[in-house]
Order: structure tokens, then C-alpha cells, then sequence
């Protein structure tokens, strides 16, 4: 099995995707101890009858009934073939967030690709215990630019991923597993006093003002009580490195402002940049304005 992550953390649930080739009898083993992996859960497997499948066969299973602030430990096993060999993941770990949690550290990488420094990244990462990870998309080559190098911070932290330009609706849907209408592709997740929004800027049309995840997002927002807010997508609305703003994403940007979203996290440019707080297209006084990175 390859490709373990932790996804979709809850107090009380969690989602681990993973995949195989060739197809297995896949199934996460978890518990309370690391040597004492007490439960078994069966996987499903989301693409059984693709041919030729770019990440090997998609299976997932989502553990519930778990424990607010507890740690567990899980690992993943595959039974193939007719000798019914057995495979078996290193195990990892996941902290349930508590229900009163005021208070929790996260880190925002994007377009990993395949660089050479994915190593370093991942040390830095690794060393820096964050509670979750948001990824602004561009994970395409995702075998040796994200499953490898990565391997031991996706066992151990949970990542939400956006999708990037070179990240296909199949691909994304195949080991991204968020709940909502947006398919995988645009959906939101909650903890402690943030609401975390992950945005599809690939769909021009609908981002426009009345397409499906507009009304979605227009939803999301109008309907939060949580303190803070915080958006991330891959191309980004403002960018120094490009040096002009998105007109595509203008009504996305609108109702940003309109809804006071604190913080966009942005991928794509491949380059550091971070604005002064913006509204109408000014600059304004921290706290007035939205935030981009």
C-alpha cells in the first residue's frame, strides 16, 4: 500500500485513503496503543474497474467512533493475489481534535510537484508537529513528488488538498475524501474557533455569481459563526509575481470581502508573496481587509 494519509479528521472520525497495486484485500488495523492495534475495518475501493488506474487501485476507509484529544495509532494491510500475500504499512498516528480546543498550530505548502527539496520540506514539516497541513494544489506528480518524500508526514498529519491546474477531477477525487456537494473538489472543514474553506479555482463558471459553488461558498460563509476565516485555493485572486489580479475570480473576490474572510491561502505562482489587508482593490487597515498568501 502507498499513498497513506490521514483526511477528514473529526473528534470522533477519520478517513485513511491509501493505494494498491495490484488490487488487495485492503483493511486499517488501529487501537489506543501502537502495539496494540486492536480494531480491524475493511477498505472500499473507489476505482475496481479501471484498467490502467494512474495511482494504483483507491481504497479508503473511515474510521468513527473514536474519542475527542485522544491519540491512536492505525496501519494499513493488503491480502492480493491467489497466494494471498500480506502487506503491511510502518504505523502511524492521528490526534483527535479536543471539543474545547482553543488553540492549534497548522502549515500551507503547494505545488510540490516533484521537486528535489521535497525532502527538506518534509523534515521542516515533521519537526514542526503541525495539527493539519492545507496543500494549494499542484500535487500532480504525485507518486514521486508527494507519496514518497512525504510518506512519513502523511501517515502522521492531516492534509487537505486543493486542486491545482495540473490535477485532474479523477485524479483529485481518487484520494482526496472531504464530505459535502462539492464532490471532493470544493468543500469545508471546522476546528476549534476557524472555519477552513478549500476552493475549486478551476471552475471559472462556477465561482461566477450564481454558479453551483458561488452559492456554495456564498453559503458557507454567510452561515459561520466561527472567529476566524480562512480560504485556500490553487490560482491565486492577487499576485505580485504575476503582477495583476485574476479578473476570473472577481466575483469570488467580492463576496470574500463581503463575508470578511481573514486569510487566502494561494498556490500556482510558485513564488512568496503576501498583500497588505485589501478591499475594493486598496490597501486597508489590518483587520478591514482580506489577507493574501
Amino acid at each position: 500500500p502507498r499513498g497513506t494519509s490521514v483526511e477528514s479528521l473529526t473528534p470522533s472520525s477519520v478517513t485513511i485513503p491509501w493505494a494498491d497495486e495490484p488490487l488487495g484485500e485492503g483493511s486499517v488495523q488501529y487501537g489506543d496503543a501502537k502495539g496494540k492495534l486492536a480494531h480491524s475495518l475493511p477498505a472500499k475501493v473507489l476505482n475496481p474497474k479501471d484498467v490502467k488506474p494512474w495511482n494504483g487501485f483507491q481504497q479508503v476507509a473511515t474510521i468513527s467512533g473514536l474519542e475527542a484529544g485522544r491519540v491512536y495509532y492505525y496501519r494499513v494491510t493488503s491480502k492480493s493475489g491467489d497466494d494471498a500475500k500480506t502487506v503491511t504499512t510502518a504505523v502511524g498516528s492521528f490526534a483527535t481534535p479536543r471539543l474545547d480546543e482553543k488553540s492549534f498550530s497548522f502549515a500551507v505548502i503547494a505545488d510540490t510537484h516533484d521537486y528535489k527539496r521535497a525532502a527538506d520540506l518534509a523534515a521542516r514539516l515533521d519537526s514542526e508537529q503541525p495539527h493539519l497541513i492545507l496543500h494549494a494544489g499542484d500535487y500532480n506528480k504525485a507518486k514521486a513528488g508527494l507519496f514518497q518524500p512525504y510518506r512519513d508526514v502523511l501517515r502522521r498529519f492531516p492534509i487537505y488538498f486543493a486542486r491545482g491546474n495540473h490535477d485532474s477531477v479523477a485524479k483529485h477525487q481518487q484520494f482526496v475524501a472531504m464530505p459535502g456537494p462539492g464532490k471532493d473538489l470544493y468543500y469545508s472543514f471546522r476546528r476549534g474557533g476557524v472555519l477552513f474553506l478549500t476552493v475549486d479555482t478551476n471552475d471559472h463558471k462556477g465561482l461566477a455569481k450564481g454558479g453551483v459553488q458561488y452559492k456554495w461558498l456564498e453559503n458557507e460563509l454567510k452561515n459561520s459563526k466561527e472567529t476566524w476565516k480562512f480560504v485556500q485555493q490553487h490560482h491565486p485572486l492577487y499576485s505580485a509575481y504575476g503582477g495583476k489580479m485574476d479578473v476570473r475570480l472577481d466575483q469570488e473576490r467580492l463576496l470574500l470581502e463581503k463575508y470578511n474572510v481573514d486569510v487566502v491561502f494561494q498556490g500556482h505562482m510558485h513564488n512568496y508573496d503576501r498583500s497588505f489587508p485589501l478591499r475594493d482593490q486598496k490597501p486597508v487597515a489590518p483587520g478591514k481587509g482580506v489577507v493574501y498568501i
